[in-house]
């Protein structure tokens, strides 16, 4: 008896959320504290772009009513709480706040610009990254 095996690769450019009020985001800058790098400890206060990157290029998605965060270092998955401080505006940036397990992670979109494209930054330390939104 002969068996045949299937193998189906699915891919997707950016983790994908439905709706018009959505980001599509992707990471072209990682930035972390020089004791990270250096491994002085913390005290200098320096950001430092990271020497081997791992978050730049990646694309995540963000829903602007819920603040659930799709794929990326800032993804909600495991978060118990998600908390919109500011859906955005003319006048103001996105941002938001997910905590969980004892820990934090910070959105904030600048939602404020009359640019198509939007710049972002997010902080789950210690590592910050930054890039732009649709």
């Amino acid at each position: 008896m002969a068996r045949h095996v299937t193998l189906l690769v699915l891919t997707a450019a950016t983790p994908a959320l439905a709706g018009p009020s959505d980001y599509q985001c992707v990471v072209n800058q990682e930035l972390v504290p020089s004791y990270v790098i250096e491994g002085l400890g913390p005290g200098s206060g320096r950001l430092e772009r990271a020497r081997k990157p791992v978050f730049v290029g990646e694309r995540f998605a963000v829903d602007r009513k819920t603040g659930r965060v799709v794929g990326s270092l800032l993804d909600t998955s495991g978060a118990s709480e998600i908390k919109v401080l500011d859906e955005g505006s003319d006048a103001n940036a996105f941002k938001s706040i997910a905590i969980g397990n004892r820990k934090i992670k910070l959105l904030v979109i600048r939602e404020n610009t009359s640019h198509q494209e939007k710049e972002f930054y997010g902080v789950f330390h210690p590592t910050i990254i930054a890039g732009l939104c649709r």
